[in-house]
């Protein structure tokens, strides 16, 4: 008398652990559902929160860009006559090439995140390469990281004497203080004439 294969049921659960006989490890389900649900639970803290703090809805709660202060000012500048109220899609995008610059300015200097005051000797200065977690950096790439940081300060310091100290607090999720979009705006334009965004 043959056994007949078992292909009847339910299918199996992926990515649980499994004796050699193909038996589920005792509790792995159960740890499975306790994940899923603390992300779940981590999320709706998250999106109650977002909702209570931004005074949005639930659906806009979701939405990725509210998440952080230019694209909640992206989202207040879109539509007819809301331009004054927030940014332009392409000033956003420049914010963004901005941080992502800063951001490889910092790891190319091995130094501090808030660089306040830029000094022309941090510049000329020679650093040494991959110590204290810079990582391996390409002589190269490091002189135009640099360059291109000095020149978007300087285009943003042409533009307004506190556009710089409004970028960053934009950037850093800080909220702006008061009259603050002005020298944001004009810091934000400065770069996309800049970067040709």
């Amino acid at each position: 008398m043959r056994r007949r294969r078992r292909g009847a049921g339910r299918p199996r659960k992926h990515g649980l652990k499994r004796y050699a006989n193909g038996r589920l490890v005792q509790g792995a389900v159960k740890r499975a559902a306790e994940d899923e649900m603390t992300r779940r639970e981590a999320l709706s803290v998250g999106l109650s929160a977002r909702m209570r703090h931004h005074r949005v809805t639930r659906a806009e709660a979701q939405i990725p860009e509210l998440g952080y202060l230019l694209g909640r000012l992206l989202r207040q500048g879109q539509g007819p006559g809301r331009a004054s109220r927030g940014i332009t899609r392409a000033q956003h995008d420049a914010g963004l090439a901005f941080d992502r610059l800063r951001k490889a300015y910092h790891h190319v200097c091995n130094g501090p995140k808030a660089l306040r005051a830029v000094d022309p000797a941090i510049f000329s200065a020679p650093r040494p390469i991959g110590d204290a977690g810079g990582g391996e950096t390409d002589p190269a790439r490091e002189r135009f990281i640099r360059r291109r940081y000095a020149k978007a300060l300087s285009a943003i310091a042409a533009a307004d004497p506190q556009a710089l100290q409004a970028l960053e607090s934009a950037l850093d999720d800080q909220a702006l203080a008061p009259g603050g979009l002005p020298p944001l705006v004009a810091a934000l334009q400065a770069l996309v004439a800049e970067f040709g965004i």
